[in-house]
């Protein structure tokens, strides 16, 4: 059966039981039970323990235990002297009084001797200080320390702040009468005094004054460095741990400070902060001391100090000089190329020298390592202010012939001095001619060359250049000469013009100097005497039998029989430098060509004079004559052809009148004039169409090229002003009122008809626009077209809603120098004056801004006969911007209308229509309509006497007034009903035999019409 385990008992103590034995055992099984020997007091103990189980014969099993305990003793020891348990009055003597240390300086410690003098093991159960902050326990005891055994405890002391600091050290054991084991310990630090001069502990305004402001440093130069001193004025020793500098780019301690940094009582440290700066600008930086002064720490101060550059760049910024260049190219300037021995001016080469950086630069010296054959020509010593450039001349005075090089050393102040580099250049010797005349006998010179090596020179090639003047006539290349030879090469002096000539003549050989071939210079001069007709442009070519419109010799198509001619003039230049003498001019035509001007005479050297031609056709047709100029130039006569036209009156169509052929030309003065200009959209070939973008009110040349015309482009106002150069072009560029860039590109032209234009480009925001102006027609315009006209734009019925049913009508004056004066009234009530031009082939051009420069109205007019209808006509575009103030068509439009024009012959004693037969009270029919009404208002029957006085009865009010010097109708419509009332312009067209107009007020636009009646079956 099992076993049952009742109860387990020990008596007396100290025994216990510390592990119970299993409650149920099994026949056969066992178990275990512990029990642990915990005596309080030294010497022998006896126990019995007791079991009651269920064993029928021993239910009560006991037996006896013994135990021995030894007993443990502390002591604590310091300096041999025991430290007794209790002491709280620490001392030197017994190590619990710690000597002063100096903050920060350093940790002090004390070793403690614990001592077991028992003979029982001294457990440990832990060490307690009271002021752990200031105190540490460094080096712990063991857990237990053997009888007669020891160990060392270790306290440091490291206060976090200076001060008088106590602490008491608890050793907790299982000594039986001293337990626990204390005594008190102290320990204090004394600090340093620092003395920080001028420094202020968290100033952030560095300065001169304290130091902390270090001014201007270069970049690339040595740092500035400053030092502060720190004295330390006891009674502790300073110790600086740290010196931060944040940032630290530009502001740094110098290389080998290392911490800590140690200053004893009564000494100073001076403390060194550099300053490099890397980049421009003013850099701030801030500077954090930490020491053991616990009243200053830590000392926090700024510093400043601006990045400067004193950077020289040598040369031109595109292609400048390298520092240490010893290859002279012409790229840089270094090569100063070639220069005739003795010749003056010297060859020069300005070198700039640029100061990149923002303060001074200041060039020390320069020196030339050759100072014989290359010379500084100028004074470029001193400073150089930031941004500015400092030329550096430095010529070649050749001494001799040949190569030369000089190494140039440039002393300055930039931080990378001294800048080096190499120039050079080559001399040559020169053949000079004796003065000639042009077609003379030539001259003939040699200049020596000589094989001065050791082995065969071969002459491979000679060339002259230029070599319009100068030949070569010595032996063909190649050839070759023996070492020591010598052979003169002939050349020959072939002036073809008066003046100075030059030339260089480069022999190239199988021994030359690599990229320098012997050379030599050639000099002449010559004197001629040549006649020169024309000038620029105008320049006409001995013998030309092709008259043009390019050099003037063909004249513009004249109108026969209206007194109309055409004079051309041109210079007559003697060319060279000894007199010329015109004796006669001769033309072959003399019916329909004139000399005005004749330039027979001496005529100066390089002096000028005049011939004119004049062009007075006799007949329609083509005309020509030649001109022959006798003078005592050799090549006389100087002979050539001028043609022209003459022309029909204006009545006669022209098949030619609209699209021209145009060809470039160069300028030349005869283009000089006003003109009749517009800027348009272009077609497909690149010609001007409507609705133009643009036009000018005056577009004017001068006899020099130069131009000034202003207008408007794109309903902005627009002004060119420039210079045509010789080729006929001119680039340029305007800016317009709302800041946008128009980019202007001309060339002179003139057409298939006679016309003299100016033809170009206008580039703006992106977009391509064409430039046409076409030179004014200017007292050739027949009689029987100058005088007075009125037009109307016609109005149109039932025209839609926003657009106006009556456009306009004006009256305008062509004069005799082309000149047109217009006044124009618009169906919006816009009414305006302008001058205009028209041009050759009686074209009037028209561009003009409305509504304040937001809107126009543009088109071309052409002067020609049709019966019953006009004296011109033409198709006008008229764009009106949307505008929400204006009195009519506030929603804008754009549209296309007709333009019809006739002659007006001012009214003496008959009525100003002749169609009008009837005298009395209805010879005319009056009607008035509007888009805006939708329908027109009912005819009305009103006389206009011969008088020229409208007079209407009815109960309308019809107000009318003929100002018959222009042709003008003005006055006023009321309805009767309504009240409402309209003002009226309108004007006479004789041709037409009617009077048409346009009413406005402040409701509404529309158009009028007065018929004679029996036009109109009323």
């Amino acid at each position: 059966m099992n076993l049952e385990i009742l109860s387990i008992g020990i008596t007396p103590g100290p025994f216990t039981i510390s592990q119970d034995p299993a409650s149920t055992v099994v026949p056969g099984g066992s178990t275990k039970f512990k029990v642990l020997y915990l005596p309080t007091e030294p010497g022998s103990r006896n126990a019995t323990i007791t079991i009651l189980n269920n064993d029928l014969d021993e239910g009560t099993y006991s037996f006896s235990v013994r135990g021995f305990a030894n007993e443990p003793e502390i002591a604590v020891f310091c300096n041999s002297i025991q430290v007794e348990t209790g002491d709280l009055s620490p001392s030197l003597e017994d190590g619990t009084l710690f000597a002063p240390v100096s903050y920060k300086l350093s940790i002090p410690s004390k070793s403690y001797l614990v001592r077991n003098t028992g003979t029982g093991a001294l457990i440990i159960s832990s060490v307690e200080l009271s002021d752990a902050v200031n105190f540490r326990v460094s080096s712990p005891l063991p857990a237990s320390i053997p009888a007669n055994g020891s160990a060392n405890l270790v306290v440091e002391y490291n206060p976090p702040t200076p001060g008088i600091h106590n602490s008491t050290i608890t050793i907790n054991n299982n000594d039986l009468n001293e337990a626990p084991y204390f005594f008190a310990i102290r320990a204090s630090t004394i600090v340093p005094t620092s003395n920080w001069g001028r420094l202020t502990n968290g100033d952030t305004s560095p300065s001169v004054e304290e130091g902390t402001d270090f001014g201007a440093g270069i970049i690339g130069a040595p740092p500035v460095e400053r030092r502060y001193p720190i004295a330390n004025g006891g009674p502790g020793t300073m110790v600086i741990d740290s010196i931060n500098i944040v940032p630290s780019n530009q502001f740094s301690l110098p290389l080998g400070i290392t911490f800590p940094i140690v200053v004893a009582p009564g000494s100073t440290f001076e403390l060194p902060i550099r300053f490099a700066p890397t980049s421009l600008g003013l850099h701030n930086a801030t500077v954090n001391i930490v020491h053991n002064d616990p009243l200053k720490t830590p000392f926090v101060f700024d510093v400043k100090g601006s990045g400067n550059i004193r950077r020289a760049l040598v040369g031109d910024p595109m292609n400048p000089i390298i520092n240490g260049d010893s290859t002279p190219s012409l790229e840089d300037g270094t090569d100063l190329g070639f220069a005739n021995l003795g010749a003056t001016p010297l060859n020069k080469t300005i070198i700039p020298e640029k100061n990149e950086g923002n303060v001074p630069l200041t060039i020390d010296s320069i020196v030339l390592s050759d100072n014989l054959n290359f010379l500084v020509q100028n004074d470029p010593i001193g400073p150089i202010a930031p941004g500015a450039t400092r030329n550096i001349e430095i010529a070649f005075n050749p001494q001799s012939g040949g190569l030369k090089t000089s190494t140039v050393t440039i002393n300055s102040n930039d931080p990378t001095t001294p800048f080096v580099f190499t120039v050079r250049g080559y001399s040559r010797p020169v053949v000079a001619f004796a003065p000639t005349l042009v077609a003379a006998s030539p001259e003939t010179l040699t200049q020596p060359l000589t094989n001065n090596t050791v082995s065969p020179m071969i002459v491979n090639a000679i060339t002259i250049v230029p070599g319009t003047e100068f030949t070569y006539m010595g032996q063909a290349v190649p050839f070759t000469l023996a070492p020591g030879q010598t052979y003169s090469l002939p050349i020959k002096y072939t002036p073809s013009n008066n003046g100075v000539h030059d030339a260089i003549v480069t022999v190239r050989t199988n021994v030359d100097t690599p990229g320098f071939p012997f050379s030599f210079a050639l000099s002449g001069s010559a004197n001629k005497r040549l006649v020169v007709v024309g000038d620029g442009a105008t320049l006409i070519t001995p013998g030309d039998t092709t008259p043009s419109s390019v050099d003037g010799t063909l004249f513009t198509r004249v109108i026969v029989g209206v007194g109309a001619q055409v004079t051309r003039s041109w210079p007559v230049k003697n060319d060279g430098n000894v007199p010329l003498t015109i004796s006669s001019v001769e033309l072959s035509n003399k019916v329909d060509f004139i000399c005005t001007t004749n330039p027979t005479g001496t005529i100066a050297p390089g002096a000028t004079g005049t011939m004119s031609l004049t062009f007075l056709p006799r007949s329609v047709g083509s005309k020509s004559s030649t001109v022959t100029i006798h003078s005592d130039d050799p090549r006389t006569p100087f002979v050539f052809t001028i043609g022209g036209e003459g022309a029909p009156r204006v009545d006669a169509e022209d098949p030619d009148i609209l699209d021209p052929t145009l060809t470039t030309v160069p300028w030349n003065p005869n283009f000089a004039g006003p003109y009749a200009a517009i800027i348009a959209t272009p077609d497909a070939n690149g010609r001007p169409t409507t609705p133009y973008g643009g036009g000018f009110d005056s577009f004017s040349l001068k006899a020099d090229g130069s131009f000034s015309a202003v207008g408007t482009f794109l309903d902005r106002k627009i002004t060119i002003k420039g210079k045509i150069g010789p080729d006929g072009k001119y680039v340029g560029s305007t800016i317009l009122p709302d800041g946008t860039l128009a980019v202007i590109n001309l060339q002179t032209k003139t057409g298939s008809d006679g016309t003299s234009r100016v033809i170009g480009t206008l580039v703006h925001n992106g977009k391509t626009w064409v430039i046409e102006a076409i030179r004014a027609l200017s007292g050739n315009i027949p009689t029987n077209m100058i005088g007075k006209y009125t037009f109307a734009i016609p109005g149109l019925e039932n025209t839609p809603d926003g657009e106006p049913s009556g456009d306009g009508v004006g009256n305008t004056t062509l004069r005799i120098d082309g000149r047109m004066t217009v006044k124009i009234r618009l169906a919006d009530a816009n009414a305006f004056s302008f001058t205009s031009f028209i041009t050759p082939r009686y074209q009037w051009m028209i561009y003009r801004s409305v509504q304040r420069n937001k809107g126009h109205i543009s088109g071309i007019v052409r002067f020609r006969y049709i019966p019953n209808v006009s004296d011109f006509d033409g198709v006008i575009f008229w764009n009106k911007a949307p505008r929400a103030d204006h009195r009519f068509f506030k929603s804008g439009f754009k549209l296309t209308r007709n333009l019809v024009g006739c002659y007006y012959t001012q009214p003496k004693g008959v009525n100003a229509i002749s169609a009008m037969q009837l005298t009395g009270d209805s010879n005319a029919v009056f009607q008035i309509g509007s888009s805006s009404q939708g329908v027109p208002v009912s005819p009305k029957l009103i006389n206009w006497g011969p008088d020229n006085k409208f007079r209407y009865v009815g109960p309308d009010k019809v107000s009318l007034k003929l100002t018959s010097s222009t042709g003008r109708i003005t006055g006023s419509y009321q309805e009767f009903t309504s009240k409402s009332k309209v003002s009226i312009d309108g004007v006479i067209l004789q041709k037409q035999n009617r009077a048409v107009g346009l009413i406005y007020n402040y409701e509404i636009t529309g158009y009028i019409s007065i018929l004679p009646r029996q036009y109109t079956g009323f």
